[in-house]
């Protein structure tokens, strides 16, 4: 896929509001539900929720070292 294409720089932009909408949802929950430690219903204690942060993060990765 040639990097200058008009192609590449929509899927690059897409990539990127999709990784900073998904970071603001995560951001959200974790701020309603608390992290770990703050009950039984905590953001980190649903499998999915977990899954999420995880996809998440590796989202946010290759945005944080993008040269």
């Amino acid at each position: 896929m040639n990097p200058d294409g008009i192609v590449f720089k929509a899927l690059t932009l897409i990539d990127l509001i999709l990784s900073i909408v998904f970071l603001i949802e995560c951001t959200i929950k974790i701020i309603a539900f608390g992290f770990l430690f703050c009950g039984p219903d905590s953001y980190m204690r649903s499998s999915w929720n977990a899954l999420d942060f995880i996809i998440t993060i590796f989202s946010i990765f290759p945005l944080a070292f993008h040269d």
